[in-house]
């Protein structure tokens, strides 16, 4: 059990040409603590074919609290952001040309404000995470969604408010919504 770090911030760097994944954050075990990082330009993820990982092609892997602000995400093989039960802000970031989903979350939270993602070879942002806020971005020419939330039921809601979706193969869904969903604000 190491506490001597509360909070990590990590800021104006560049991680690229890397194999597995650009950034990890680990949530594993009870001294998970919060990671930022700011200015921070990750390009060219590739897969490592002599891995068979989960973390393996993503730019960035979060399975612990993150907060990515003015970050650049640029061409990772499969997912910009994969995000594994935990929470995660993005914010002021661009997530260019990923190989699946620009974010792609099943469990945690997810917030993405100011932000612009384009180009990914499958969904803009594809979630289910318990408790989505997207304001004032613009998700634009993905081969498939721009945005799809899904799993809303018994959850905390989805506010979608002030946001582009355009060029998109499909626009926005909100789907398996049950009678004891929580709401879905859409501005």
């Amino acid at each position: 059990n190491d506490n001597r770090f509360s909070d990590i911030q990590v800021s104006n760097g560049v991680i690229r040409n890397s194999t597995r994944s650009g950034l990890w954050t680990n949530g594993e075990g009870e001294d998970v603590v919060n990671v930022s990082v700011e200015n921070v330009k990750i390009h060219d993820i590739e897969v490592d074919s002599n891995v068979n990982s989960a973390l393996n092609g993503d730019g960035v892997y979060v399975e612990g609290p993150l907060t990515l602000v003015n970050c650049e995400i640029l061409r990772s093989e499969i997912t910009g952001i994969q995000v594994d039960g935990a929470a995660l802000t993005v914010d002021g970031c661009k997530i260019i040309a990923s190989g699946g989903d620009g974010i792609y979350s099943r469990s945690g939270s997810l917030t993405v404000l100011d932000s612009f993602i384009t180009e990914s070879e499958d969904d803009g942002i594809d979630t289910s995470s318990t408790g989505v806020t997207i304001r004032n971005s613009t998700i634009t020419a993905n081969k498939e969604w721009g945005v799809q939330v899904d799993g809303l039921y018994r959850s905390h809601g989805a506010v979608f408010h002030e946001n582009l979706v355009s060029d998109n193969k499909e626009g926005v869904v909100f789907g398996s919504l049950a009678r004891d969903s929580a709401p879905v604000s859409v501005v």
